[in-house]
C-alpha cells in the first residue's frame, strides 16, 4: 500500500514504476479512467467496473484490506496524521502478510533488524 498525493496518472505512474509493479505485469483495477495510463506504459491492464456495490465479489482481497485498514484506523486508533499514514500502512501489510505466522513476528522483526543495511 503506498500513500500518493493525487489520484492522478502520473503519480499512479510513479508508484507502477517504482518497486510497486514489476514489469510487463498485469494490472487489475476497477473502473476508474486514471488507471488507463497502465497499458499505454507497457503493462497488461484489465479494468473491471464495479457497480452496484459489487467489489467485494469482484476484487475482495482489495475491498477486506481497505476495510480492516479503516475500521483499525478508526477503532483502535482514533485517527492517523498524514504524517505518519504511510508508516502505518506500512506496519499494516508487514502484519497482514504474515498473519498466519503470528508466533514468529517478534524474532523475524529482530532479524530484519540485526541484518545490515545493504
Amino acid at each position: 500500500m503506498k500513500v500518493i498525493d493525487n489520484a492522478n496518472s502520473d503519480e499512479l505512474l510513479k508508484v507502477a514504476e517504482g518497486k510497486f509493479i514489476k514489469d510487463k505485469s498485469t494490472v487489475k483495477t476497477d473502473g476508474f479512467s486514471a488507471y488507463r495510463c497502465f497499458s499505454k506504459r507497457g503493462f497488461t491492464h484489465e479494468a473491471v467496473p464495479v457497480k452496484g456495490g459489487k467489489a467485494s465479489k469482484i476484487l475482495p482481497w482489495v475491498h477486506t484490506l481497505i476495510g480492516n485498514v479503516k475500521s483499525t484506523i478508526q477503532g483502535i486508533f482514533h485517527g492517523v496524521s498524514s504524517k505518519h499514514l504511510q508508516r502505518f500502512l506500512d506496519e499494516y501489510c508487514y502484519r497482514f502478510n504474515r498473519r498466519f505466522k503470528e508466533s514468529e513476528l517478534f524474532d523475524r522483526l529482530l532479524t530484519a533488524y540485526a541484518e545490515p543495511s545493504r
